[in-house]
């Protein structure tokens, strides 16, 4: 079976292609969990594996870099090339391939091809975000990606490389790799939803998921764009990326695999008991300090992501947060509870806080309005 391996050469991110059998049985993924047979599937093709002491934490968070590790090594997309050309003149010789050409007349223009070589990561003009590490892990999968548009930074400078990736991003970094693919292809917008406008960034990837049956509705539900994928929710995405894709080309996919269909990810449907829901007072945000700690859901706080503690909402849902002074706004999830301060209606992590003031601020009014509710 084919194994695809990553290499820095050069500045390039080299695919190495090996050819062997992957035998794994994850400790903490039994057959009934919905993931089984995606995650099964990438591992067997050599794209993906779990951890060191055999589990694979499906229902562990999924940052944005992570995500674009497993579009880049289980997708087949074309190897980035530039095309150039040069001129030759009469009794000029050109060596290609080792066989000499000797050209017969001036002014011969000869075309070329050639790969694209990342500048190191420093010096490479695409890659100046205030908030990576040039020495972390993803550098690399993250130049790659940047260099193929598959994702793009933020207006404020950063990338928010271990931000949660939220189902409409992973929805538009692979209708980017297919348009990268085919450039003539075009998002049917009119299968949106009526509540997602077509001027929103993220409508052509929602659409596009719509359209390639990589997720669903049910009637009656709202589809939440903003819902923060799992680790065994974004390979059921990516599974059912490629397995459609070969299906429609005619090719052969193992019998072990279910249809498309029952693998939607059912957890982007929502209920809009809570939609009409607004809210207006004073937004706070936590310190520093607290990264990493535990809260209310369970979850550990993030200080870089855009996480938000709310009173009474249920966790997990998606509120947007808007500053009416600059008319700046954020998106965030609901994950603790708080705050626990007359006026104040939600404590915001700084990362989120800073989207829409000054930190120095302190606090700043804000308008509050739901955008989704996880079902109950």
């Amino acid at each position: 079976m084919k194994t695809k391996k990553y290499a820095q050469i050069g500045g390039a991110l080299i695919a190495i292609m090996l050819f062997n059998t992957v035998a794994f049985a994850f400790d903490d993924l039994p057959d009934a969990h919905k993931a089984k047979v995606a995650v099964d599937y990438l591992v067997d093709q050599g794209c993906l594996k779990g951890y060191d002491d055999n589990t694979f934490r499906p229902d562990n968070n999924v940052s944005r870099v992570e995500s674009l590790k497993i579009v880049l090594a289980c997708l087949d997309l074309k190897e980035l090339t530039q095309f150039g050309e040069f001129i030759l003149n009469k009794d000029d010789t050109l060596n290609v391939g080792g066989v000499t050409t000797v050209i017969s007349t001036d002014n011969t223009a000869v075309s070329y091809v050639k790969h694209i070589r990342f500048p190191a990561p420093a010096d490479d003009e695409k890659m100046q975000f205030k908030d990576i590490d040039l020495e972390d892990w993803y550098i690399p999968y993250l130049q790659e990606s940047i260099h193929r548009d598959l994702v793009r930074g933020y207006v404020d400078g950063t990338i928010k490389p271990q931000q949660q990736v939220s189902l409409a991003e992973l929805l538009t970094i692979l209708m980017r790799a297919a348009k990268a693919k085919n450039p003539d292809m075009v998002v049917n917008l009119s299968l949106l939803p009526s509540y997602i406008a077509e001027s929103e960034w993220y409508a052509e990837g929602i659409a596009f998921g719509l359209e390639q049956k990589l997720i669903g509705v049910e009637e009656g539900k709202r589809l939440a764009p903003f819902y923060n994928l799992n680790r065994g929710e974004a390979v059921i995405i990516v599974y059912n990326y490629i397995v459609l894709g070969k299906k429609i080309a005619g090719e052969p996919v193992p019998t072990t695999t279910t249809t498309t269909e029952t693998q939607i990810v059912a957890a982007t449907n929502v209920n809009s008991s809570l939609l009409d829901f607004t809210e207006s007072g004073v937004a706070s945000y936590y310190g520093y300090g607290v990264d990493g700690s535990n809260t209310a859901s369970g979850e550990k706080l993030d200080v870089n992501a855009y996480q938000v503690a709310h009173k009474t909402l249920p966790f997990n849902s998606v509120v947007t947060i808007t500053n009416p002074a600059n008319g700046k706004w954020v998106k965030a999830r609901v994950i603790d509870r708080g705050p626990h301060i007359d006026g104040r209606i939600v404590d915001l992590t700084p990362s989120a806080f800073e989207a829409i003031a000054d930190l120095s601020a302190g606090v700043v009014k804000v308008d509050l309005t739901v955008d989704s509710v996880p079902n109950s």
